[in-house]
């Protein structure tokens, strides 16, 4: 068999100029980027979704970012359906793998990798809240027999629409009595806020400053260091339990307080601020819970009721 030579250091050439990488060492280094660079936060969540991806890639024998394509992403959604994610569950680790990609290209360190694999269609998340009177029923648990901590806990959640990791990160510092207020300089958007507390609030802040070891953060364990997000899940789970209910966590609180505050003001722009959502994306998924009202509204406080009809 004749070999053009031409041809053949063409072939010698392009093969040393190929960069590939294993694709566990280009999750290292972009999670190491992560961690100085972005919120915890946002490193954690893509710990949690590379965790997935490479004991996924692993399994499957994909161990070069040069095996990635259009094929592999395919059979992975294939996969990840057939095991029952969510559809914005897969889009999410869709959408790590790719950023790793591209975070790869940027430095030089493989060669362009063409995905063109696109995110599948998201129906609209369900909105669920709580009932007034399950929260009447938690308020009084909480007040019969828990602590000041637990009482607090769940009434800025209800108060302010406050999510998990933002509550965690109070610091004391940021408290202002006498605005009643407290900055958040620690959120998921990394947009500064302020939300607002009564004064009932404003007395268990107090007893909780005073009565628990000093920190940095308001929200501190009996040892003193920083409550973590899961004792608030352990909380919640604990009250559940308690009180023979099933749909109570702090997020469908959030969406509670959201729903109640857009009804009274309906003013889109003000829930929006007061949640801390960077767009009017997120907080549009409320507007349909409010139909009941606006139909009411538009039937009996429209211009035509000022006329004389036949």
């Amino acid at each position: 068999m004749n070999i053009n030579l031409n041809d053949f250091v063409k072939q010698l050439y392009e093969k040393a100029n190929q960069k590939d990488l294993l694709i566990e060492i280009g999750v290292k280094h972009f999670l190491q980027f992560e961690k100085v660079n972005k919120r915890p936060a946002t490193y954690q969540y893509y710990v949690d979704k590379f965790k997935y991806i490479l004991n996924y890639f692993d399994s499957a024998n994909i161990h070069y970012v040069s095996q990635l394509n259009n094929t592999v992403l395919i059979e992975y959604i294939n996969f990840l359906k057939g095991s029952k994610y969510k559809t914005s569950t897969i889009n999410k680790l869709l959408g790590a793998i790719k950023t790793l990609i591209k975070y790869l290209e940027e430095l030089e360190m493989i060669n362009p990798v063409n995905l063109r694999v696109k995110k599948l269609k998201e129906e609209t998340p369900k909105i669920e809240t709580i009932d007034i009177s399950t929260l009447q029923l938690v308020l009084n648990e909480l007040e019969k027999n828990h602590s000041k901590q637990h009482q607090l806990i769940f009434q800025l959640f209800i108060a302010t629409g406050i999510r998990r990791t933002e509550l965690i990160h109070i610091k004391r510092k940021n408290i202002d009595f006498e605005n009643n207020t407290i900055y958040l300089d620690r959120t998921k958007t990394g947009a500064t806020r302020y939300i607002y507390f009564d004064n009932l609030i404003k007395e268990l802040i107090k007893y909780e400053i005073h009565y628990k070891p000093a920190n940095e953060y308001l929200f501190v364990n009996h040892e003193g260091n920083q409550l973590s997000t899961s004792a608030i899940d352990s909380l919640f789970l604990r009250i559940k339990k308690e009180l023979n209910i099933e749909v109570l966590s702090p997020h469908k609180i959030r969406h509670t307080y959201a729903t109640i505050i857009l009804k009274q003001t309906k003013d889109i722009e003000q829930v929006r601020l007061l949640l801390g959502h960077s767009t009017y994306n997120m907080t549009k998924r409320y507007i349909h819970l409010t139909n009941n009202e606006l139909k009411e509204t538009s039937i009996n406080c429209n211009p035509l009721n000022s006329l004389k009809r036949k």
